[in-house]
């Protein structure tokens, strides 16, 4: 599972977070739909999605469960979610393809956690940081780390500030690609996905339509 570490600055003190530096032009992100959203945790549909697949031998069936999603907040509140997961993206896609329309402004997307078991993710539709906002991205080694234009920045900062305790998703398409704690507000216009394997990092950064 990646994290996006950027969101970790303010608690590790990554270096250069605050520090531009060139890299290739994200032209690609918008065919790629890449978007950075707000997960709505704790929300009623989903708890009525739980409550439905508890006693749905479908569910049984296509391996489908649900588990609490559970994490610390900055203040030491706690704050659970509950996701649906499975051992395939197809059979969690499938099965959610099945429930009740969804509310109006939210959507589900899936996210492959590092034992290869795929979670659902119940996100808000409309995008805190849109593709046009990606300027441009590089990697070092140790992440894909993305610079935001200045509206971009502007706007990661807007979202980071209200979501602080809850989840944002980095996600492309209907892939979310991070969905970490915010712990603090981020400013400086940078975020860096980190991944246990670099050498995924120049695919994930081809996937997000940066490249030269």
């Amino acid at each position: 599972m990646r994290k996006m570490a950027a969101v970790l600055c303010a608690a590790v003190g990554l270096v250069g977070c605050m520090h531009r530096h060139r890299g290739n032009a994200c032209k690609g992100a918008r065919d790629a739909h890449v978007a950075i959203v707000r997960v709505d945790d704790n929300s009623d549909y989903m708890t009525s999605v739980a409550e439905r697949v508890a006693s749905d031998p479908a569910a049984s069936a296509a391996g489908v469960r649900v588990v609490a999603d559970t994490w610390h907040t900055p203040d030491k509140g706690v704050v659970s979610d509950r996701v649906l997961v499975a051992p395939s993206r197809t059979a969690l896609a499938h099965y959610v393809a099945s429930l009740p329309p969804l509310p109006p402004g939210h959507r589900i997307v899936y996210e492959r956690q590092t034992d290869g078991v795929w979670r659902t993710l119940y996100v808000e539709a409309a995008p805190a940081v849109d593709a046009s906002e990606l300027a441009s991205g590089s990697t070092d080694g140790q992440g894909v780390r993305i610079e935001l234009t200045r509206d971009g920045a502007k706007a990661f900062e807007r979202a980071t500030t209200d979501a602080v305790g809850h989840k944002l998703a980095v996600v492309i398409g209907d892939e979310a690609v991070a969905a970490p704690v915010v712990l603090d507000p981020i400013r400086g216009g940078a975020l860096e996905i980190t991944s246990p394997d670099p050498s995924g990092d120049a695919g994930l950064l081809e996937r997000i339509g940066c490249t030269s």
